[in-house]
């Protein structure tokens, strides 16, 4: 290519020539070496014998000029194709007609491409996985919450930050689940019969379905070395805490409400999975309320009938007149659904305070056992707490029980 040369005014054609229309075909990027294809509509003139064709790099302002095609009389289009470009830069382009003699034309429009970014940003997060002059590299293009700036999450063997995992700790070599970082005998097989680091985990994965954030292990694991709670009183305080009752208990009490009955452990702990992985609590009643077992016992009964039966089968009363007359209308008016209605009778403060007892009794086997109560174990330990005895009996003999022990069996 060669640098476009100044054209003189005397140097035009001498009919002015407005009637080039220029196009961008086509700019197809390969490896980021751009291929430009432009068409333009022919000058009509009869002494016009061929065209020029004139680019810049719009950043730098570089120009060139390549002779473009011969003028071709019966033809309404021409067409020229340029190979090679920089995709990452900007160019823009026109075109100019002239005749036998080398007089040329005015210049047609300028049309312009659009540059390519080298960087590849396909999250969005503005880091590209080519580094280099794109910056520091994007480990994981797929997922905007990992990136070179992003805060680690400790222990969870992702590398949100993208420098490996060496500030996430998540080497295990023992392969007890417990980190290296966090394991103060990383090379012994340590489980929470043991190792007060190893049982605190154990709750957090047993009690509130995730692993342990750093400062709560740190601050658990400290109140168990200092003396201030015991195995049993620790379980008790994640049974009460608000993590617990704010992401586990209302399933269970929904799971209660719907089918009265002890829940099956697969059933209920796929359902807290899903609440606390976002699904809403309304979407989950919907589920249970189009469940064959809802629909065997309330699918056939008018609003009226399904609020009193609601009252019994949830509260253990008959209804009364107000609160009948409150759910039925909501009902009728379509301005809640069985759905609502049963989270506003399991969410209810009578509903919560009645279930205290049920709801550590049916989790503590959960969380422990790892199973559903059997029937006549539940009603023994619900009986006692109801007369007063603290359930921290019932959290002592499953932690010295063989079916807790034989969990972590190695």
């Amino acid at each position: 290519m060669k640098k476009m040369a100044c054209i003189s005014p005397k140097q035009k054609l001498s009919a002015v020539i407005f009637g080039i229309t220029l196009f961008l075909l086509s700019a197809a990027n390969v490896s980021l070496a751009k291929d430009i294809t432009l068409t333009w509509d022919t000058n009509q003139e009869s002494d016009v014998a061929f065209y020029n064709v004139y680019f810049k790099d719009v950043e730098t302002q570089e120009t060139w000029q390549e002779p473009g095609p011969a003028h071709d009389p019966s033809s309404n289009v021409a067409s020229y194709q340029i190979l090679g470009l920089d995709g990452t830069r900007q160019y823009c382009f026109k075109v100019t007609a002239l005749n036998d003699s080398g007089l040329e034309s005015s210049p047609s429009e300028e049309v312009c491409t659009s540059a390519v970014s080298p960087c590849t940003d396909l999250d969005g997060d503005d880091y590209a996985v080519e580094g280099g002059e794109c910056g520091p590299v994007d480990c994981n293009d797929q997922d905007a919450t990992i990136n070179p700036v992003a805060s680690e999450i400790p222990y969870n063997g992702i590398d949100e930050n993208c420098n490996g995992l060496a500030d996430d700790d998540a080497l295990d070599t023992d392969g007890d689940g417990l980190l290296d970082s966090i394991d103060p005998q990383p090379f012994v097989y340590n489980t929470p019969l043991d190792n007060d680091t190893a049982f605190v985990r154990q709750t957090f994965l047993d009690f509130l379905n995730r692993e342990p954030d750093a400062g709560g292990l740190t601050y658990w694991v400290d109140q168990l070395e200092t003396g201030k709670f015991d195995h049993s009183e620790l379980v008790e305080q994640f049974l009460l805490s608000d993590e617990f009752q704010g992401k586990v208990a209302p399933i269970a009490r929904l799971y209660s409400a719907y089918f009265n009955r002890i829940p099956d452990y697969s059933g209920l702990m796929y359902w807290i999975g899903q609440y606390k992985d976002g699904t809403e609590l309304i979407s989950i009643s919907d589920s249970f309320a189009s469940s064959a077992e809802f629909t065997s016992t309330y699918g056939s009964l008018g609003n009226s009938e399904f609020a009193s039966l609601v009252y019994q089968n949830v509260l253990g009363r008959p209804a009364d007149a107000d609160g009948l007359a409150y759910w039925k209308g909501e009902l009728d008016a379509s301005r809640a659904t069985r759905g609502q209605v049963m989270i506003g009778f399991s969410e209810s403060n009578e509903n919560k305070a009645s279930m205290v007892q049920e709801i550590y009794v049916n989790m503590t086997y959960i969380g422990l056992l790892r199973r559903s109560p059997d029937q006549s174990g539940y009603n023994y330990w619900v009986g006692l707490m109801e007369n007063g005895t603290p359930g921290l009996g019932l959290i002592d003999g499953f932690l010295i029980s063989d079916e807790y022990q034989v969990r972590f069996t190695h």
